[in-house]
């Protein structure tokens, strides 16, 4: 009986060590994967700053080039109208 007694301790006493171990193998492991992922994020969020970034330089450029596209407009109008005018003034004249 003590001798069936000292075996399961033993036994037990091993079982613990055992799933130690196992246990500090397995957080080692997650940390590796946990740093990898937050690798992983933080390239993610550079990513996305740069295409914000895009995005603003983006929502500038369209904006100058409806300035400019107006202006331009405005130009070729009164280029058109002085022509229309000039041609207006030879005939009658």
């Amino acid at each position: 009986m003590t001798y069936l007694l000292l075996l399961l301790f033993l036994f037990l006493v091993g079982l613990v060590f055992f799933l130690s171990f196992k246990i500090s193998i397995d957080r080692k492991n997650f940390k590796s994967k946990i740093s990898a992922l937050e690798d992983f994020i933080i390239q993610l969020s550079i990513e996305q700053k740069k295409q914000n970034n895009q995005l603003i330089l983006s929502d500038d450029l369209k904006q100058k080039i409806a300035s400019i596209n107006q202006t331009i407009s405005q130009n070729i109008y009164d280029l058109n109208y002085e022509l229309i005018e000039e041609n207006y003034t030879k005939r009658t004249d």
